[in-house]
């Protein structure tokens, strides 16, 4: 069920992927930010494979060790929508894994990683026919 949790079908992308991040990180504190609804602009492969990308990169950011707070965000532009998250960490976040790469292959995304100081922010940008 975790490469397709059944929650996507019930309530849509938007929030299994607010469940996720909470499931994910249970000892953390969660800033949530914008969540913009994008259910509607994804079908269900395109969905499974996003989820699928934000759980391997929710992995990443918790084998990295961070800080207790972990800030997220889920923000739609015109054709386009940003996955974003923001941790303090000293360690390297991998994001690269060829599942990741794979993935963002197929739907025409990219993923950004930029580190400042302690400071790693992570955008997934996944495009949409609007």
């Amino acid at each position: 069920h975790r490469l397709r949790p059944y929650q996507t079908d019930l309530v849509g992308l938007t929030q299994s992927i607010n469940g996720l991040i909470t499931d994910t990180f249970t000892d953390f504190d969660i800033e949530k930010g914008n969540t913009d609804e994008v259910n509607e602009y994804f079908n269900t492969d395109e969905s499974m494979h996003i989820f699928r990308i934000l759980q391997l990169l929710t992995d990443s950011i918790l084998a990295s060790k961070p800080d207790k707070q972990i800030r997220y965000a889920i923000t739609r532009h015109v054709s386009s929508v940003d996955f974003g998250f923001e941790i303090q960490t000293t360690r390297r976040i991998l994001d690269g894994s060829p599942d990741i790469r794979n993935r963002l292959e197929l739907l025409k995304g990219h993923i950004s990683v930029q580190k400042n100081q302690n400071i790693t922010q992570i955008i997934v940008n996944i495009p949409f026919t609007p």
